[in-house]
């Protein structure tokens, strides 16, 4: 068994690793966000929803601390930071979430074949569930739900659409939809922190 001493630098050097990795990730936000602007925000909400290690909001949030630090709330301002941080999110997100939903939508129904008998599931089981989610569209308030609700992982949404065989022409549309107001919501909390910010630093100016 480890003796405390030991325990203890385990836990020191991986808190130097996370350090590390959190300082790398906040310079890669702000090389990509503060000179590219809405761009950087949909290719960041992009890379979000597909690699792993980068966590759910991180983009939105500090896209709204970078480039609207100081900025009072007005009707200039909110528009502004709908077109900047709202609408490329939602959009970065959901062209993200196409690999994840082609994915499950072409081999959701091997593995299912192969391995459902293993989590109790069948084909036939999933077609009945699917006809009752038919039944006024709660396939889709499922999908807009899955994605305004913040904390819910986006590939688990993904995956249930394509496993469910949700049309992409209604996937797509309704998965913009909530992801904008979910955005929406991280990218005003961002706002409001360097807002604080800005007002904290002026108290030292």
């Amino acid at each position: 068994s480890l003796s405390r001493s030991q325990a203890r630098r385990k836990i020191k050097f991986l808190c130097a690793i996370l350090q590390r990795m959190i300082a790398s990730l906040i310079l890669w936000l702000q090389s990509l966000i503060v000179p590219l602007g809405g761009w950087g925000i949909l290719v960041g909400s992009f890379l979000e929803e597909v690699v792993a290690p980068i966590p759910s909001a991180l983009i939105q949030i500090s896209g709204g601390f970078l480039l609207f630090e100081g900025k009072p709330i007005t009707p200039e301002n909110f528009f502004s930071f709908i077109l900047n941080i709202s609408i490329p999110a939602a959009v970065g997100v959901a062209l993200g979430s196409i690999l994840v939903y082609y994915f499950v939508y072409t081999l959701g129904d091997l593995f299912i074949t192969r391995y459902g008998k293993y989590f109790g599931i069948t084909i036939t089981d999933l077609e009945k569930f699917d006809t009752k989610l038919e039944k006024k569209h709660r396939d889709l308030w499922l999908v807009f739900i899955g994605r305004m609700i913040p904390g819910i992982p986006g590939p688990l949404v993904s995956a249930f659409a394509g496993i469910f065989k949700i049309p992409f022409h209604r996937y797509f549309p309704v998965s913009v939809l909530g992801t904008f107001i979910r955005a929406t919501f991280y990218g005003f909390i961002g706002w409001q922190i360097g807002s604080a910010y800005a007002e904290y630093q002026a108290l030292f100016d």
